[in-house]
């Protein structure tokens, strides 16, 4: 919302214009809200808001598009904000319908559509992901009706990456209607809640894994005991470990040894 209304770049996306935005939501009080408002125009320098550019609705309206008179108070709202980007969170604060249901849940996110057509509006819609399980890809960790992915013109995945001692979220393009799909971003959250993109080998760069094997006696015979570790020390996953490790490999910090089975093993350099 703060590079849209002031027409800055947005993680090396273009915003052209600086526009008008309205955020509903339900999710967080509104002294939360504030702190976290101050502390992210403290870190982007913004000393003071652009004048009627970022509005709140009021949190006691309350919105239930299951209910036809609420869809037109939603659009006397909207309306009233003059706004042209309009957020939205979250998307199950806005129903009572079942989340599980396709058709009744593309009748509610279809209310969205019509505002949007009627005023002019774009709008930026949050919903919770389900919880994640082993094997399972982002883009099915999409909680409710297959409808919602399908009404949607973009959706991202935002999801916490674990650190031992950064704060990390993988932002990924699950879809794109229009266009080509960007890379998955891998982002840093600082002390003011801003974020900025970083890069897997800033995490654990080689000299971290010559570090860890030399805890480990200086080499190892199996390439899982190092990866282990790794996943231990950095909580990472180990799809990241074997990168690390390719990353220390690639740039001669590591030799490859053969383990007394089929795998390998690796030394320092």
């Amino acid at each position: 919302a703060l590079h849209l209304i002031m027409g800055w770049e947005w993680m090396g996306f273009k915003i052209p214009t600086a526009r008008r935005v309205a955020i509903l939501q339900y999710e967080n009080s509104e002294p939360m809200e504030k702190t976290r408002l101050k502390r992210m125009c403290h870190g982007l320098q913004i000393a003071q808001l652009p004048q009627g550019k970022l509005s709140f609705v009021d949190r006691k309206n309350r919105i239930n598009l299951t209910l036809k008179k609420d869809r037109k108070r939603l659009l006397e709202l909207v309306k009233e904000s003059e706004a042209e980007v309009i957020i939205y969170d979250c998307l199950s604060n806005f129903h009572s319908a079942k989340e599980n249901d396709n058709i009744q849940m593309r009748d509610v996110l279809d209310s969205f559509s019509e505002i949007n057509a009627l005023l002019g509006t774009s709008c930026v819609l949050i919903h919770h992901f389900g919880k994640p399980s082993e094997n399972q890809r982002t883009a099915y960790r999409t909680r409710g009706a297959s409808s919602i992915v399908d009404w949607a013109v973009t959706a991202m995945a935002y999801t916490v990456r674990p650190h031992a001692d950064k704060t990390l979220r993988q932002l990924q393009f699950i879809k794109v209607r229009d266009g080509a799909v960007p890379k998955p971003m891998l982002l840093e959250r600082d002390e003011n809640f801003l974020l900025e993109l970083t890069y897997e080998e800033t995490l654990c760069p080689p000299e971290r894994v010559v570090e860890t094997l030399m805890n480990m006696g200086g080499g190892v015979d199996k390439q899982k005991d190092l990866i282990h570790k790794l996943v231990n020390e950095i909580k990472c996953s180990e799809r990241s470990a074997r990168t690390y490790i390719y990353q220390a490999l690639k740039k001669g910090y590591l030799a490859e040894v053969k383990s007394t089975g089929r795998g390998k093993g690796y030394v320092i350099v």
